[in-house]
């Protein structure tokens, strides 16, 4: 039996679940950093083209948050939030530090969480 990418849609894209469970997941995966997220914006974003599946739409549900900490643990925990959660995409990253000597870098990273949801 052959899947077409219709029918795998739904099995792929969680219904839409409430901000505060995705934002909970990457806090602590921050946390197993050692990382600590003081503040994050978000917002929904309904996909311009897309197919209705179910009677719901393909959304997307971007979260940017600072950081601080060290590059391997900046990375890894990016790493670890996209490895768990095969619904959410890397979207940017920047990194920032005073100097090359330095292992202590600042981070802006903006994640991407795709769902299905009706968005107005």
């Amino acid at each position: 039996h052959t899947l077409s990418l219709h029918d795998a849609l739904p099995i792929c894209f969680p219904v839409t679940i409430e901000p505060p469970s995705i934002l909970n997941k990457v806090h602590q995966k921050a946390k197993q950093f050692n990382l600590n997220i003081i503040s994050a914006d978000y917002k929904w974003r309904k996909l311009r083209k897309t197919s209705q599946i179910n009677n719901k739409n393909l959304v997307q549900y971007e979260i940017t948050f600072p950081l601080e900490g060290g590059y391997p643990s900046i990375r890894n925990m990016v790493n670890g939030v996209m490895a768990e959660n095969p619904n959410i995409a890397l979207d940017s990253i920047e990194f920032e530090r005073e100097g090359v000597t330095t292992s202590f870098c600042q981070a802006r990273v903006t994640f991407v969480v795709f769902m299905l949801g009706n968005i107005e």
